[in-house]
C-alpha cells in the first residue's frame, strides 16, 4: 500500500471512530440500500483498489447518499405536514351530511394515522 493510501485510510479511520458516532444519525444510503456506511465503503474500496480508483467510486457513492437523503427529508417532510394539521381534521373525511349511514368508517382517509 503506498504512503498515500495508508494517509487517506488513517484519515477514514480517524472519522470512524471519532467524528461518525458523535454526528447522532446514520448513513442515508445504508438506511435505504442496506450493506455498509459510506465511510466503510470508502475504507474497503481504499484497501482494495488504492486511492486513485476509490476517488471516482466514493464520489458517485456520496451523490447516491446525497439522493438517498434527500428522499428521507423529503418523507419526513410529509409526515410534519400530517402532524401539523389540527386534531378535528380526521372529521374532513366524515361525510356527516352525506349518504353515510350510522356504521360507516372512513377507511380511505387517513384518521386512524394521528400520532399524538
Amino acid at each position: 500500500m503506498k504512503p498515500l493510501d495508508r494517509l487517506a485510510l488513517a484519515v477514514i479511520t480517524a472519522y470512524q471512530r471519532h467524528l461518525s458516532p458523535r454526528k447522532g444519525f446514520c448513513c442515508a444510503h445504508r438506511v435505504q440500500q442496506g450493506g455498509p456506511s459510506c465511510s466503510e465503503y470508502a475504507r474497503q474500496t481504499l484497501t482494495v483498489y488504492g486511492l486513485w480508483r476509490t476517488v471516482p467510486l466514493l464520489w458517485q457513492r456520496l451523490c447516491a447518499c446525497r439522493e438517498a437523503a434527500r428522499a428521507f427529508i423529503a418523507g419526513r417532510d410529509d409526515e410534519d405536514e400530517e402532524r401539523k394539521k389540527p386534531w378535528w381534521h380526521v372529521l374532513d373525511c366524515l361525510d356527516v351530511f352525506g349518504s353515510c349511514d350510522a356504521g360507516c368508517i372512513p377507511d380511505s382517509c387517513g384518521w386512524l394515522r394521528i400520532r399524538r
